[in-house]
């Protein structure tokens, strides 16, 4: 019952995302970004300064380092470095840090900026430098262009061209994280009747650990575990091509077969591991093509510095920016920013807390799909036109138009 997505595992007692545990497994990724602007000697000091910092961010939540907590964090790396210097220095808050700090201040900056930047973490804060404050072009990219939203000739190019269009349509309706899409068993897809037909969701019940090269029960935090609706037109062509390779691994539904991998078939280990790889590099690959990267900055609404707009949006084009296009998409289609919250797998703080691990009832997952339904999708190949049921109007009380030609 695991494997179809009827129950979930049970959590484990700690599922937050703690930012010293980012820190550590993102310390080889991250030397290895700078070892051409930073030189040998210089590595090397930093590299142990490194360490030091890794102990000042424990008990950090990523989407909890607001700018005040960050000020925090800088004013606390500064009063650790008091403990181990052997002048009689004293240090106050605004006054020039510790020589022993201004290392681990800076590896603070250019690693929360990198997280950021590139791989997608939710940091609230725009990073900038101990006793400064961010700059006013820093302050406009962070709030313009950073692949947010696509213009949906790109997106529609992007599945259409795609060798892989299951599974790149599937991120881009769905705003999965790789490691969610990659983890989807075969029995993650849904059917659910209505008087509609059929109509379609996922349930994430894991993850893909790239590490361990399996799968694994526990998704990134515990709110992560969620249904997210699918497109009907995607729904009907994952469900035939699930029907055409049922009876073989690999091929076309490779993000869907995680859970059948045998733990001594290294064959179909490496293959989902070389999937994991290559999804990221094609998606940031076909985004940063030149034709694109135009189509994509022709579109940008607001220009202030042209060259230092395209560096940023040029290092945001990655697979995660069709996550951040996904919650864009939701939010201008008058999605709740409470449903936008629960399908993208994130808590939102502020709400009225439910139950722990209630699901949702078959009314719900049908009003879920319904809203989908009649609302167009950047994944749909065909019509793109708002289809508008009278059965949604009734549960959401609005009025449309009347379309003769639907």
């Amino acid at each position: 019952m695991q494997e179809a997505g009827l129950i979930v595992n049970i959590l484990p007692q700690n599922t937050t995302h703690d930012l010293s545990v980012i820190a550590i497994n993102f310390e080889e990724t991250f030397f290895d970004m700078h070892k051409r602007e930073w030189k040998d000697s210089t590595i090397r000091s930093y590299q142990g300064q490194y360490k030091i910092l890794i102990e000042d961010l424990k008990g950090i939540v990523p989407e909890d380092l607001t700018t005040e907590a960050y000020i925090d964090l800088q004013y606390a790396i500064c009063r650790h470095a008091l403990k181990t210097t052997h002048d009689n220095f004293v240090w106050s808050p605004g006054k020039e840090a510790p020589e022993s700090a201004k290392k681990r201040l800076n590896l603070l900056y250019q690693l929360i900026l990198d997280l950021k930047r590139y791989f997608g973490y939710e940091i609230p804060v725009v990073p900038f430098s101990y006793n400064g404050k961010p700059s006013h072009d820093d302050l406009l990219l962070a709030r313009t262009d950073n692949a947010r939203s696509f213009p949906p000739c790109v997106t529609k190019l992007l599945c259409k061209n795609s060798e892989m269009y299951g599974q790149t349509a599937l991120l881009l309706d769905t705003g999965l994280r790789i490691s969610e899409c990659v983890g989807l068993l075969y029995g993650s897809l849904h059917r659910i009747q209505g008087s509609q037909g059929e109509l379609y969701y996922i349930s994430v019940t894991g993850q893909f650990d790239k590490n361990t090269k399996k799968r694994t029960e526990f998704p990134k935090t515990k709110n992560s575990y969620r249904v997210i609706p699918v497109s009907v037109d995607l729904g009907r062509q994952l469900i035939d091509l699930l029907n055409a390779d049922s009876d073989k691994h690999g091929g076309t539904p490779l993000w869907m077969m995680c859970s059948h991998l045998d733990k001594d078939d290294l064959e179909s280990t490496n293959r989902a591991v070389s999937y994991h790889d290559f999804i990221g590099k094609f998606i940031s690959g076909f985004l940063r093509e030149e034709n694109v990267f135009t189509l994509i900055t022709n579109a940008r609404a607001y220009t202030f510095d042209f060259a230092k707009q395209n560096l940023s949006l040029w290092s945001m084009l990655t697979c995660h920016s069709l996550r951040r296009n996904f919650c864009t998409t939701l939010y201008c289609n008058g999605i709740p920013i409470e449903d936008i919250y629960q399908q993208t797998g994130h808590v939102m703080k502020n709400a009225d807390k439910k139950p722990a691990h209630r699901g949702k009832t078959p009314d719900e997952l049908y009003a879920m799909c319904l809203q989908k339904y009649v609302r167009s999708t950047e994944s749909e190949t065909h019509s793109s036109e708002f289809l508008v049921r009278d059965e949604l109007l009734t549960i959401q009380n609005k009025r449309y138009p009347f379309r003769s030609d639907k």
